[in-house]
């Protein structure tokens, strides 16, 4: 059997014993008495009084209509005689609010749902912590998207072969370094590698006898110090551009060219008079047999020193023909023998420090000639 749920209580309300409830209940005067006066009655009638007596049937008689009285004063004296509980003492004369009637509902109507509440705002998402946020260890000079005739045409002097035909080439934006990787960085990110530059220990010469892989794992290590991804996988001699990195990398072919004659057509970024070198380029007439500090003659258009003479620079791309179409960010060879070296250098003379020059070499040879640059942007390979 299911117990009997108690009367609720107003909230907040403390328990009462019945004998505080029959407190509240006060009487009139009148009816008071012939409560008193009924009880009484009664008791003497307990005590022993035979009913049968004429004095015990006039008692009865009273003390009935006593308690009569005393039950029709206490009904029109409109005091109640229970109380909620909690309720003080008084609260009972307070008038009772009006209940607004509910509003009937038409069965043949529709219920309207409840409009749902506006979602909470998205919290803003935290700031990284300075230690956290990204910092380049390098500068960088960003390149426009753009188009370009790559190669050199028939007539050019000092022409090669190899050099043609000129074809259009459209690239992406990209960002350089403005001049070659410094022997001070290469040695500060790869210090396990010991190199023999035996001309000078100067910090800001460009980094010499540099392989192709040892310019490839360089721009992995750089990637790590700012917290960029790896453009390159490297397992052994196989080396896998990775498309979606955005960390440094070599420059294609093309991006290299492009870079090198910052919008000019002519032999050198500045012109084609070769006299002119001797302000832009260290070289065999004025190099004296050596490297020299990066960024120390005067840059091309772009901001960008030491494109023609100092080091050779590696590029990404294989060696192998030009095609004859136009060409889309174009990579290079899927394989070969060589890989493409590109702007002569301080041991060179000023034909082969040509914009459109094409060198060559077996990506494991780092002789004193060979150095490089690193780059950023959107090209991937395909």
């Amino acid at each position: 059997m299911s117990p009997i749920p108690a009367e609720p209580s107003a909230p907040g309300a403390r328990r009462r014993s019945l004998l505080q409830r029959l407190d509240d209940v006060r009487p009139p005067a009148a009816a008071g008495l012939g409560v008193t006066l009924g009880l009484l009655a009664g008791a003497l009638a307990g005590s022993g009084l035979s009913l049968a007596s004429p004095l015990a049937l006039l008692l009865a008689a009273s003390a009935f209509l006593a308690l009569v009285a005393g039950a029709l004063a206490i009904a029109f004296s409109a005091r109640p005689i229970s109380v909620v509980d909690g309720a003080p003492p008084g609260a009972a004369d307070e008038p009772l609010t009006p209940v607004t009637p509910l509003t009937p509902v038409d069965p043949d109507q529709p219920v309207q749902a409840p409009e749902p509440p506006e979602p909470p705002e998205p919290p803003a998402p935290p700031t990284p912590p300075a230690a956290a946020r990204r910092t380049l260890s390098v500068a960088l000079i960003d390149i426009p998207a753009g188009r370009f005739r790559m190669g050199s045409p028939p007539g050019e002097a000092g022409r090669s072969a190899d050099e043609g035909p000129l074809h259009e080439v459209t690239l992406d934006a990209f960002a350089c370094m403005p001049h070659p990787v410094t022997r001070g960085l290469y040695r500060k990110l790869m210090p396990q590698i010991k190199r023999n530059w035996i001309e000078k220990d100067a910090d800001d010469w460009p980094a010499n006898r540099i392989s192709w892989y040892d310019a490839v794992q360089f721009c992995n290590r750089l990637s790590d110090e700012d917290g960029l991804a790896r453009c390159y996988e490297i397992e052994g001699t196989n080396v896998t551009w990775q498309h979606a990195a955005d960390g440094y990398r070599l420059p294609t072919e093309a991006e290299w060219e492009y870079a090198c004659r910052a919008g000019s057509e002519t032999r050198y970024s500045f012109g084609d008079d070769a006299a002119e070198l001797v302000r832009h380029a260290w070289y065999s007439a004025n190099a004296d047999g050596h490297p020299h500090a990066v960024g120390g003659l005067a840059p091309n258009a772009w901001g960008l020193h030491d494109m023609h003479g100092n080091v050779w620079e590696w590029c990404w791309d294989w060696f192998g023909d030009y095609p004859a179409e136009a060409e889309i960010n174009p990579v290079g060879p899927v394989g070969g023998t060589w890989r493409v070296l590109r702007g002569g250098s301080f041991a060179f003379w000023a034909v082969v420090l040509r914009s459109a020059f094409r060198f060559r070499n077996w990506p494991v040879v780092g002789d004193e000639f060979i150095g490089f640059r690193c780059v950023r942007g959107p090209r991937r390979q395909p």
